[in-house]
This record gives C-alpha cells, structure tokens and sequence, in this order.
C-alpha cells in the first residue's frame, strides 16, 4: 500500500513537471513573437504560461521607445472568457465622441483600432483576435501606442506575425 502511494506520488510529479516545461516552452516561444521593431529600442519580452485543469493561459508583452514614443505589444492566448469578445461587440456609435473607432481586414484578420479623435493626440490601442471565435478562448494581439501616428503604429502592427502566433494558440488550446 505504502509502495502505491510512493508511486502514485512520484507519477503526479512527473506529471506536474512535464505540464511547467510545456508551458515554459509555449512561453519562450510566445516571447519569441515579440520581435525587434527598426528604430525602437525594446525593453526585455515578458511573460508566462500555466494550466490548470482544463484552463490554459499564456500571455507575453514587450514595450518598444523611440525617443518621446512608446508601444507596448502583449499577446494572450487562452482557453477561459476573453474581453476582446465584448471589445469586438463595441461599435462607432458605442464610442464617446472624442474616440473613434475603427474596423477593418488586414492579412485577412479583423482589426479595430481605437484612438483619440482630438488633432495632435497620437495615442490609441489596435485589437486583433488572432484565434478563436468567441468569448470561450482565442488569442489576442494588442498594440497599444502613445505619442506615435496612428498609421505607423499599423505598420508597426503589421510587422508581427500573426498567423505564426494563430497557429501556436491553436497548438496550445489543443
């Protein structure tokens, strides 16, 4: 009996162990999204990954400056509610008046960009479900921006790869 336990302890340790190198895996590789941006200096990518039960979640996020402009690029990809689901749902005429909100496909992704409509503000966050369909789980690329033009922080944007993100969310909601 003594001997069944030991083995039983010893099989949720590997297990255990197997699951924290999976997830540090998904989390180096996540970071690994988070590429150098010409002409900006990125800080360290952070992030984690962990799962519990049948909940999964790995996020990564790096800030980027060029002089008096910042960014800050974060990706989550997980298996539990999501508020990009009710972001999505938010529409022009939801915004306040000195916000406005833009949809558009670009690479064949749904992106909203939200930012200030006030002349000479330069600051907004672009919104893209990279996975996912519904609130349930999904991935989410997120840009967030201040004092930077809100056309080059797309371009900026479009420098990530998507669809290399989409397909480790896929592999890893598995």
């Amino acid at each position: 009996m003594k001997r069944l336990r030991i083995a039983g302890i010893v099989v949720c340790t590997v297990f255990i162990s197997l699951v924290s190198i999976l997830n540090a895996q998904t989390d180096v590789k996540l970071k690994a999204f988070l590429i150098n941006v010409k002409g900006w200096t990125g800080g360290k990518p952070e992030g984690m990954a962990m799962s519990m039960g049948s909940m999964k979640m790995a996020n990564a996020m790096r800030e980027y400056r060029n002089k008096d402009k910042k960014i800050i690029v974060a990706v989550t990809i997980t298996s539990s509610e999501t508020t990009l689901g009710k972001i999505e749902k938010i529409s022009k005429k939801d915004a306040p008046d000195n916000v406005k909100i833009v949809t558009k496909k670009v690479n064949g992704f749904t992106l909203k960009q939200v930012y200030a409509k006030e002349r000479g503000k330069q600051n907004g966050t672009i919104l893209i479900r990279l996975y996912g369909k519904d609130d349930a789980k999904g991935a989410v690329f997120m840009l967030n921006y201040e004092n930077v033009p809100d056309k080059e922080a797309l371009s900026i944007a479009k420098k990530f790869n998507w669809k290399g993100i989409k397909k480790l969310a896929a592999d890893f909601l598995k």
